[in-house]
């Protein structure tokens, strides 16, 4: 295998390990609340699939181009569910103490930055357009 395809097959691991592990994260500081447990849990549960789906999909790649469009895809949905847990944890509706909320908002922080970053290396790498 060549450099790149290593390097990328490695940033999207990574990547989906790191999602799951802040997803489970998020779910568990949202036990105070009902509504926000439920939320947050299918929100983890969304998370966990589209990782294990993305990991499926690069597994087999063998050309980088083919590599860079299945990680960009999985990248991306990544990246818009750390958003959702960013922008619901300080939401109002969910009445979850402000210590629960810092860490779902730093769990989401955490993923979409740490995705967005690795959205653009693989690019790089791959030479495959963010906007695929």
């Amino acid at each position: 295998m060549s450099e790149p395809l290593v390097t990328t097959l490695k940033y999207v691991r990574t990547v989906m390990v790191v999602s799951i592990g802040l997803a489970v994260v998020a779910a568990v500081a949202s036990v105070s609340s009902q509504r926000a447990l439920f939320a947050f849990g299918i929100t983890t549960v969304i998370v966990v699939l589209f990782a294990l789906l993305t990991v499926a999909r690069v597994s087999g790649r063998k050309e980088l181009k083919a590599l860079g469009e299945a990680s960009i895809q999985g990248l991306w949905v990544t990246t818009s569910l750390g958003l959702v847990y960013l922008t619901l944890a300080t939401a109002p509706y969910y009445g979850l103490p402000i210590a629960n909320a810092a860490v779902i908002a730093l769990a989401g922080a955490i993923t979409t930055i740490f995705s967005g970053l690795t959205l653009y290396r693989v690019s790089k790498l791959t030479g495959v357009m963010l906007s695929i």
